[in-house]
């Protein structure tokens, strides 16, 4: 009787190394840049009234003012035409490296996302599965970024990366 050998931990964990490597750099710098986006964000909802416009009021607002950036949907759209132009100047005075209209914050997570899928598909090959990213629903993508992260970070010799 054949049977298809296992793979060794080790092995798999030095075959996907880089690909974690990347992708714990992308997380790292995921996390600054929002950071500084959302300060940013913050900073300039608060030098500027910006108003929600009526259709997207209720009962529970106490105000008509936007202040957090997860709302500017929802202004009339002359403001929220004004609070792009800003946002957009603002980015670009401040050296962000991003297509005018782009969100530095939302470019690194999709860079992130990307790179944790190269990360999965690695190690789905370096164990022999025929599996890709594509075939994981949310928590079980989750599950494998903890695993794989977790073979590559404790194996023997791993160095962080620099």
């Amino acid at each position: 009787m054949v049977t298809a050998s296992k793979p060794n931990a080790l092995k798999v964990a030095r075959q996907i190394t880089n690909d974690v490597n990347a992708m714990l750099i992308a997380q790292a710098a995921s996390e600054v840049i929002a950071e500084q986006i959302e300060a940013m964000d913050a900073e300039l909802l608060a030098a500027r009234v910006y108003t929600r416009d009526e259709q997207y009021r209720s009962e529970s607002d106490t105000t008509d003012r936007i202040t957090d950036s997860r709302a500017t949907w929802t202004m009339i759209p002359a403001d929220f035409e004004a609070y792009q132009q800003t946002r957009d100047d603002r980015i670009a005075a401040d050296g962000w490296n991003v297509e005018r209209g782009y969100c530095p914050k939302l470019v690194a997570e999709m860079e992130l996302l990307q790179l944790q899928n190269v990360a999965i598909d690695a190690a789905f090959a370096a164990m022999g599965e025929q599996l890709t990213h594509l075939r994981l629903d949310n928590e079980q993508r989750d599950k494998m970024l903890d695993c794989i992260t977790g073979l590559v970070v404790t194996a023997p010799g791993y160095r962080k990366p620099a």
